[in-house]
């Protein structure tokens, strides 16, 4: 199959057919689209299966429905399912398809899907960029190393990345047609349908945040998510950073799911697995920029320690946990932080024996979350907060609770539901 046989297939549309029967608006969606008429290529991120490649179509089918953009001049190309080289690809396009040079094209969107997979991607799209204003690029990759370090030394200064993460629990109602408007952060109004999104909610740590898997039943959901986490670790870990031992990465990815939102042993990983510190420590910093697993740094004297302190580790969607049989708590924690993590810097808080599970930095105001997934809230769970407060007194601080909406001093409770909605 030819590179034109190849682009013609992939881009449906040139023929009048339908771009994409997808509905579900996702959180980032309105600011990406935003800067599809500006300067700059756009480098969307995340994890295989969070849904970039859904987002890129809906982005064109936003050119071709809502602005009634010429549909040839819209070119679509996964390099997950066909490699090619990037400069071979856009000259074909230019010349055999468009049938013009590209600085006589029209405005024309380039969207390249999964472009980390091609070696010096980032030399084409900037010469491209550079020479013809009139060409706009959007990429995907499922790896932040390989997109920041292939961009960033080409596409420095012109390039925007943003990531996106597997389903919020605002999108899964959206999902399943439970809308519920959102509204600024603080306001923790209960809905008039509080009973039936508290329902959605136990379904939603059940099931996790990849679309795709939602609808399917638990056994066939559990083989997809094993497939997802396989290619992720075997494909596309193993493949762009080299890993000499997939084994030990595999193992070391099981043993932080199954203690998600705990501070991260290095030592006891290493004895565990036989493997070198320095080994664990490479693979697990592979892991975050592969989008699997996030590391939360300390919080201290206002700054967040990159590598001084041990991180927190979490996966980077709670079906993972489901499958390690991840401690309940720790699975809210979790989604807890998957969620506050978007709002601004994150990370922990510890002083000697008292300990607050995420804090979070947003337009200058600072936050400290303990999250306690009981029925039952107990002063001692509350004291971490409040030597938070002292050592912080213009900090908000909350509990995340599993269904009580209450006030203790300056310390708010509220159902972790709840919260959400308003992230």
């Amino acid at each position: 199959m030819t590179i034109i046989d190849e682009l013609t297939r992939q881009n449906p549309w040139w023929r009048g057919k339908e771009v994409i029967d997808e509905t579900i608006e996702r959180e980032i969606e309105e600011e990406i689209i935003s800067e599809l008429s500006e300067d700059i290529v756009t480098a969307i991120t995340g994890l295989r299966r969070s849904g970039k490649t859904t987002l890129l179509k809906r982005m064109i089918k936003h050119l071709l429905v809502e602005k009634n953009h010429p549909p040839k001049n819209v070119m679509y190309f996964s390099f997950d399912i066909e490699k090619a080289e990037v400069n071979e690809l856009l000259q074909s396009y230019f010349q055999e398809i468009l049938r013009t040079p590209a600085e006589d094209a029209n405005q024309t969107f380039v969207f390249l899907d999964e472009v980390q997979k091609i070696d010096d991607w980032s030399d084409h799209v900037k010469a491209y960029h550079d020479s013809y204003e009139n060409v706009k690029f959007v990429i995907t990759g499922s790896s932040s190393a390989n997109i920041r370090k292939g961009g960033g030394e080409s596409l420095v200064g012109r390039m925007s990345i943003r990531n996106l993460n597997t389903f919020t629990f605002r999108e899964f109602l959206r999902y399943n047609h439970i809308d519920v408007p959102k509204k600024e952060f603080g306001d923790f109004t209960i809905p008039v349908n509080n009973s039936e999104i508290k329902t959605e909610f136990l379904e939603y740590l059940e099931t996790g945040g990849f679309a795709g898997l939602i609808p399917l039943d638990e056994t066939t959901r559990i083989e997809r998510l094993k497939d997802i986490i396989d290619l992720t670790l075997f494909r596309d870990v193993v493949e762009i950073f080299d890993i000499q031992r997939p084994e030990l990465l595999q193992g070391i990815f099981r043993s932080l799911s199954s203690n998600s939102g705990s501070i991260v042993n290095y030592n006891k990983i290493s004895k565990n697995h036989d493997a070198q510190y320095k080994t664990v420590k490479k693979y697990i910093e592979e892991l975050e920029q592969s989008f699997i697993i996030d590391l939360s740094r300390r919080f201290e004297n206002n700054v967040f320690k990159e590598y001084r302190k041990r991180p927190k580790i979490y996966s980077s969607d709670h079906s993972f946990c489901q499958l390690e049989n991840t401690d309940r708590g720790l699975l809210a924690e979790t989604v807890a932080y998957n969620h506050i993590k978007t709002a601004g810097e994150t990370g922990y808080w510890k002083k000697e024996k008292d300990e607050v599970d995420i804090v979070l930095r947003r337009d200058e105001k600072i936050f400290g979350l303990e999250v306690k997934y009981k029925n039952e809230i107990r002063g001692s769970d509350k004291k971490g907060l409040k030597k938070f407060k002292e050592e912080f007194p213009n900090s908000e601080t909350y509990v995340l609770t599993k269904r009580k909406l209450d006030r203790d001093g300056e310390i708010k409770m509220i159902p972790l539901w709840l919260f959400l909605l308003h992230v």
